[in-house]
C-alpha cells in the first residue's frame, strides 16, 4: 500500500488567521464551565479538512489534526528567529 506524504506548507500563516477564544456552552450537556478553543468557521476558511458538520449543522474542529500544523508553524517561526539572530551577530561583528 502506497501512502502519499507531503509537508504542511504555510502553517504559520494559516494559524495567524485563527483566534483562540474562551467560551461557555449554552447547552450544559456539551460541557460546563469555561472552555477554550478556536472558531470552527475561521478554521474552515484556512484548513477545511479539519472541520466537520453534524446533522444539526453544528461545526466542530479536529483539534488532534490541528497539532501537526502548530508543530510546523513553530518550526517556521524558529527558522525566522534563527535568521534574525544570525543577522544581528553579523551586524555586531562590524
Amino acid at each position: 500500500m502506497e501512502i502519499k506524504i507531503s509537508p504542511i506548507e504555510h502553517a504559520l500563516a494559516k494559524l495567524l488567521n485563527l483566534n483562540g477564544v474562551n467560551y461557555y456552552w449554552k447547552d450544559k450537556a456539551r460541557g460546563e464551565g469555561k472552555q477554550m478553543g478556536v472558531i470552527a468557521q475561521e478554521v474552515e476558511a484556512v484548513l477545511p479538512e479539519l472541520v466537520s458538520e453534524n446533522k444539526d449543522g453544528i461545526k466542530s474542529v479536529d483539534y488532534d489534526g490541528l497539532f501537526p500544523v502548530v508543530v510546523e508553524a513553530i518550526k517556521e517561526q524558529q527558522g525566522g528567529l534563527k535568521n534574525i539572530e544570525e543577522r544581528i551577530q553579523a551586524l555586531e561583528k562590524q
